[in-house]
């Protein structure tokens, strides 16, 4: 494509636009952002097509694409499938929203010279990449040689940027790294997938590199035929000696990902324990470290945070489930009872669930309501795909049931707004979008990292976390301000129906427990107290109520409250993990 005269830049070089034919044959498609290099040596398009992750950061702005876009987007589907993880939104990057983490930290069978290359494809200044696809290909055709003398300079200089990058990054809050690479298999079928993998990787590579008019091609099917040749020398051996290109490892994550859509790094619904860095807080930063210490003399009082005494309530007791003739509307929530992830549906006095989803091959999680209350959506994960390779669609329906429809992909964490016209939803690359629920139009609401949003009932903010902290954006992506912040995590943010005060979960006293604030972020009380974890406070209608998930029984089970954090009861009581809860909005 770059060999065309004027040259012809993709612009969407990603995992997802490379297809199999039955043949076998890896073809490149979607050229709906495809432009050609005009006279200033650049592309311009009134389009902001771009997909984080795989996009430079010059195809976000005015500035124009080059050949070195497209060279950076192939760096990143390479980082993609040598390692498993999402490539770091270049944006995000440029914020100091992301830190960069090199591929051979996450893959530890990468060699440093293997990185260093894909390293050097990534860099944000176009200048600073390799200025055309062949003088990077030499460098891959070293490592395929087992050179990697010839690329030491490349790699030392790639660790330097990579040092100066990760300097420039906020403080990470610590947490255990997953590795989607981390279950030990079996060398054959490491071969039989890498194989596979490398084929289609050859016409994939063959394709893009190849269509010129009178010029020759890079012989690109002979390296990788040659990376086939070593991988299965190591897959015979049963490993790798310190001198060889260090990549059989990666094989089956090439394998996985030649025909998935993309990696959802986090699983809908559920908050995991990533390295996260908090977005920019644009207003006054107020700390609420939920630091009580649980005094038995106690009865039913909360704590406020910030704490100014010890005294707090005793652990509460579960008590019976009861059926108050006021209380009928019906919570949504996941359980695992019937073998995998459903949503259920119950009466809110816990009576009458029903599973909703019903399915087999699908694990569902984060059920949100429709403002009226008849429908409910939830993100929707096929279990038969690549257990490594999640991504969920956005699917809803009708609460008395039948068909389903899709909403969106490559999302998760749906909240509907209150006028029910958009949906705001966790996008791959760990940001928060909102997407119109007819049109399907998309628009990037966080700059930074975002989960579990949750609308004000005007509909004019919205609240979310990052993990850490919980932050307050307005719904036109402006006036980003971090409401909670103190050394513990507050995540699962839930707003009252009036709008005045907002629960959460914290971990500030070693374990979860269900908190509230006011809108600014005050007067913050502690509601439960015990030393079980408690998740997912979700508000009754009129708001005198929460339900929560607490695994105080010995597993996860659904619980009712006062909002004084009164009359703790279990409503689920069930062996099965139910968790999630979200009460409709319909009084």
């Amino acid at each position: 494509l770059h060999r065309q005269n004027p040259p012809i830049i993709h612009r969407d070089i990603k995992p997802q636009n490379i297809k199999i034919t039955p043949d076998g044959r890896a073809v490149l498609v979607d050229f709906g952002i495809a432009k050609v290099v005009t006279a200033d040596g650049r592309t311009h398009t009134g389009a902001q097509a771009a997909t984080p992750g795989f996009s430079p950061p010059e195809q976000y702005g005015g500035t124009g694409t080059t050949p070195r876009s497209d060279v950076y987007s192939l760096g990143a589907t390479l980082y993609a499938v040598l390692t498993g993880e999402y490539p770091p939104d270049s944006i995000s990057l440029l914020a100091g929203d992301e830190a960069f983490v090199s591929p051979d930290s996450i893959n530890k069978n990468l060699s440093q010279a293997t990185s260093a290359v894909i390293e050097q494809a990534m860099r944000l200044r176009q200048q600073d990449r390799p200025e055309s696809i062949d003088r990077w290909m030499q460098d891959l055709r070293a490592i395929v040689a087992g050179n990697g003398n010839s690329i030491q300079s490349l790699a030392a200089d790639t660790a330097t940027l990579t040092s100066r990058m990760r300097s420039t990054q906020p403080i990470v809050a610590a947490a255990v790294p997953t590795s989607p690479m981390s279950r030990p298999r079996s060398p054959w079928l490491w071969l039989v997938l890498g194989m596979t993998a490398l084929a289609v990787a050859a016409s994939v590579t063959a394709f893009i590199f190849g269509q010129s008019q009178g010029n020759t091609p890079p012989d690109t099917e002979a390296i990788l035929k040659a990376l086939a040749a070593t991988a299965t020398q190591q897959a015979r051996s049963g490993g790798q000696n310190s001198d060889d290109p260090n990549l059989a490892a990666t094989l089956v994550a090439l394998a996985a990902t030649a025909t998935a859509q993309a990696q959802n790094q986090f699983l809908a619904g559920q908050p995991e324990a990533t390295p996260t860095s908090s977005p920019t807080s644009t207003a006054t930063v107020i700390p609420m470290p939920p630091t009580a210490t649980p005094s038995p003399s106690s009865t039913v009082t909360t704590t406020p945070l910030p704490p100014t005494a010890t005294a707090t309530r005793p652990p509460s007791p579960t008590a019976t489930p009861s059926s108050p003739a006021t209380i009928n509307r019906q919570i949504a929530f996941v359980s695992n009872r019937d073998g995998s992830d459903d949503i259920f549906l119950m009466d809110a006095d816990g009576s009458r669930p029903i599973n909703f989803t019903a399915t087999i091959d699908d694990h569902e999680a984060s059920p949100t309501w429709s403002p009226d209350g008849q429908q409910v959506a939830f993100a929707a994960i096929n279990v038969t795909e690549n257990q490594e390779f999640f991504f969920s669609t956005i699917r809803a329906g009708r609460s008395e049931g039948g068909d389903v429809s899709v909403i969106t992909t490559q999302a998760g964490q749906p909240a509907w707004s209150p006028d029910g016209t958009r949906m705001a939803v966790g996008s791959v690359g760990n940001y928060i979008s909102l997407i119109g629920v007819e049109t399907g139009q998309s628009q990037r609401l966080t700059p930074g990292l975002g989960y579990r949003a949750a609308w004000t009932p005007d509909g004019t903010r919205l609240a979310f976390d990052n993990n850490t902290d919980v932050f307050v954006i307005d719904a036109t992506g402006t006036n980003l301000m971090r409401l909670l912040s103190s050394a513990a995590d507050e995540v699962e943010p839930a707003w009252s129906p009036d709008g005045r005060r907002l629960a959460f979960a914290s971990n500030g006293e070693g374990n979860w427990e269900i908190y509230l604030v006011d809108a600014d972020g005050s007067n913050g009380l502690r509601l439960t107290n015990h030393p079980a974890d408690d998740r997912h406070p979700t508000w009754s209608p009129d708001g005198t109520r929460l339900a929560f998930a607490s695994d105080r029984s010995g597993n996860w089970d659904i619980y009712r409250m006062e909002v004084d954090g009164s009359g703790v009861t279990n409503l689920t009581n069930h062996p099965a993990a139910d968790t999630q809860p979200v009460w409709s909005p319909v009084p």
